[in-house]
C-alpha cells in the first residue's frame, strides 16, 4: 500500500508524470496559439529538470508544432 501511494503521490516519479503530460499535450479547441506555446513550458522544466536551456527550447519548439491541429499551419510554422 505504501509503495502504491509513493508511486502516485511521491516526488520520486513526478518527472515521469510531467514527461507524460508534456508528451501527450495537444491543442484544445479553445486554446489560443499563445496558450499553446505557454502551457507546456511549466511541464517541460518539471519533466526534464537536468536538461540545459538549449534543449528545452528545442523540445518546446517541436511540441508546439506537433500540437498544432492543421497540417498546413505546421508546414508554415516550420
Amino acid at each position: 500500500m505504501a509503495q502504491a501511494l509513493e508511486q502516485r503521490y511521491g516526488m520520486r516519479y513526478q518527472d515521469e508524470v510531467f514527461r507524460s503530460r508534456f508528451q501527450t499535450h495537444n491543442r484544445r479547441r479553445d486554446e489560443s496559439p499563445q496558450e499553446l506555446a505557454y502551457n507546456p513550458e511549466g511541464m517541460v522544466y518539471k519533466a526534464y529538470p537536468e536538461v540545459n536551456n538549449g534543449l528545452i527550447t528545442v523540445l518546446l519548439h517541436d511540441k508546439f508544432i506537433d500540437a498544432l491541429d492543421s497540417s498546413q499551419l505546421k508546414i508554415q510554422v516550420k
